[in-house]
């Protein structure tokens, strides 16, 4: 599979086109769930479809998908 090679501030990262999609979807996703979080009043107001809850839960599932540990993250996302 082809692989994308970005530069970033410590070197070199290698993506494949699958991974860097992900990667931009996610981006996509975190920038819409911060503006939520800030003022999730306004945003239900928007075209943006998720609301506090949702990306609450969407974030988790997406940490525990990386490489963080798991035990971490369910710890940050404890109430």
């Amino acid at each position: 599979m082809k692989t994308i090679k970005v530069k970033c501030p410590l070197g070199y990262l290698e993506f494949t086109e699958d991974e860097l999609e992900n990667l931009i979807n996610d981006f996509d996703f975190l920038m819409d769930a911060f503006l939520v979080l800030l003022n999730e009043d306004v945003c239900s107001k928007s075209d943006i479809p998720f609301n506090k809850k949702q990306i609450l839960k969407y974030a988790k599932d997406m940490y525990l998908e990386s490489n963080y540990s798991d035990e971490f993250i369910k710890e940050c996302f404890k109430k």
